[in-house]
């Protein structure tokens, strides 16, 4: 019976820590949610459910557009709703398939030039997740 418990105690405690009140990364533009758009996420940590045993921290990434050539980008930590400076936002564009990158200031804010064919987002930092926004589907950056 000892060597039964030693083996269920260390798969209850691994199971207790992945939480299903998961925090999953958001994304928006002029303040409309978009988070259907989030296609990827990385890493995988490959637990057989969509968005695994999240270890690591989510962005929240609201896009602005601010007139007719430029869109401002937030980047936040989902959960403490903190800036997250030094963000690496890649944009591709139609099917070039060198993307543009750009990183944000230490005030969580970065600017882009607004075009009609940027396809996709990919946003990485150290201790966050890797996401992907495919925009080629929708063209929400009008």
């Amino acid at each position: 019976m000892k060597s039964f418990s030693s083996i269920i105690l260390p798969i209850v405690i691994l199971l207790s820590s992945c939480s299903s009140s998961q925090t999953l990364p958001k994304f928006s533009y002029n303040d409309r949610f978009y988070n259907s758009l989030i296609t990827d996420r990385k890493p995988d940590y490959g637990d057989g459910h969509p968005n695994g045993c999240v270890i690591m921290r989510e962005f929240s990434c609201a896009l602005k557009s601010t007139g007719d050539s430029s869109i401002v980008a937030e980047i936040k930590d989902v959960a403490s709703n903190e800036f997250v400076a030094g963000t690496l936002i890649k944009i591709f564009f139609g099917t070039n398939r060198n993307p543009d990158t750009i990183v944000v200031n230490n005030k969580g804010f970065a600017e882009l030039n607004k075009r009609n064919d940027i396809t996709g987002l990919s946003l990485s930092a150290l201790g966050y997740r890797t996401i992907q926004i495919n925009l080629a589907k929708k063209r929400v950056l009008k």
